[in-house]
């Protein structure tokens, strides 16, 4: 993360970092604590953004609106976004787990995989955020287990960058 970046978001924002998470083509992904203590997830773009591209200001546009979607309980709520010395910085509420960990856990406890009753509840509560992104007008375009954050032993539908809306260009996503 670039050091302006990660000192702003301590110092004027009064975040904690307590460590990488992730990171992807795109960004990497924080486990951090508020000013409050409260915990998150901080996801920060990995170069400043060309704010003269057409693209990049339409997706900016498409995350103001899914922050707006915050509530659903099968959709990972997006809390806030800003653009810090050009890098793009978003703050979502912090998953227990992914299903990919779940997954693995089991595994390595000798077992074939997640229990079945507990799956189809994982799987119902998947096709609820995908039908009310769906609803939205968004597709996710990367749903996998990965993908599928768990909150207090329910699902929701996360990482929303390949998502998608509805008769939107996709010559911004290879």
């Amino acid at each position: 993360m670039d050091p302006l970046v990660q000192q702003t978001l301590e110092t004027q924002y009064g975040f904690q970092f307590v460590r990488r998470i992730g990171r992807g083509g795109f960004a990497e992904v924080w486990q951090a604590k508020t000013a409050e203590g409260v915990p998150c997830a901080l996801k920060v773009s990995l170069d400043p953004l060309d704010l003269d591209n057409p693209g990049i200001r339409y997706e900016l546009e498409n995350l103001q609106f899914v922050k707006n979607l915050a509530g659903h309980p099968h959709v990972v709520c997006l809390q806030d976004v800003w653009q810090i010395a050009g890098y793009l910085v978003t703050r979502w509420e912090l998953a227990e787990a992914s299903l990919e960990q779940i997954l693995q856990q089991y595994a390595q406890q000798g077992q074939q995989g997640i229990p079945l009753q507990q799956l189809l509840q994982y799987m119902a509560d998947a096709a609820q955020g995908i039908d009310f992104l769906n609803g939205q007008g968004i597709v996710h375009r990367d749903i996998k287990p990965a993908n599928l954050l768990v909150f207090f032993g329910r699902v929701k539908v996360g990482d929303l960058g390949l998502a998608k809306f509805i008769g939107a260009s996709t010559a911004s996503h290879s």
